[in-house]
Parts: structure tokens; sequence; C-alpha cells
């Protein structure tokens, strides 16, 4: 696996940790009337930002042959074998 593929796989990561982290602080802000409307409407944006960074790592990493799973694991995808009996 090449440098670049790690750094998308560590940039994968920490995009998927700051969506868990910024949707909780969400969640307690709008609850909380001490943060402001206009803080929690960018933290909204932040999570939408991050969300699309995510999606468009995992595209990259899908076309290097790279997947995961939701538990936070990376398989390289090594082969694939057709197994139907129909030919195309």
């Amino acid at each position: 696996m090449n440098t670049n593929v790690r750094i998308m796989i560590e940039e994968h990561a920490n995009a998927l940790k700051r969506i868990n982290a910024n949707t909780a602080y969400f969640n307690n802000a709008v609850k909380n009337d001490k943060v402001s409307k206009i803080t929690a409407a960018n933290i909204a944006l932040l999570i939408r930002d991050y969300k699309n960074l995510a999606k468009t790592l995992e595209t990259c990493l899908h076309n290097e042959g790279i997947e995961f799973t939701p538990d936070g694991k990376y398989y390289e995808n090594v082969a694939e074998i057709n197994t139907s009996e129909k030919n195309g």
C-alpha cells in the first residue's frame, strides 16, 4: 500500500471522528440556551462538509481497492472471483 493511500485512510478515519464529535456537540448545543443558534448552524455546516469529505475519501479509497467497515476496519481488495455460472 502506498503512502498516499495510507494518508487517505488516516484522513477518512479523522473525518469520521470529527463527524461523531461535532454531531454530539450539535445535539447538545441545540438543547442548550447558552449556545447561540448561529454557533449551532455553523456546527451543522461543519458536519455537512465533513460528511462530504468522508464520502469523497471513500470514493478515492474504493478506486484504490480499499474498502472499510463501519467498525473502522480497512481492507485491501486483492481479487474478485466471478462465481456465477453465466458467462458475461
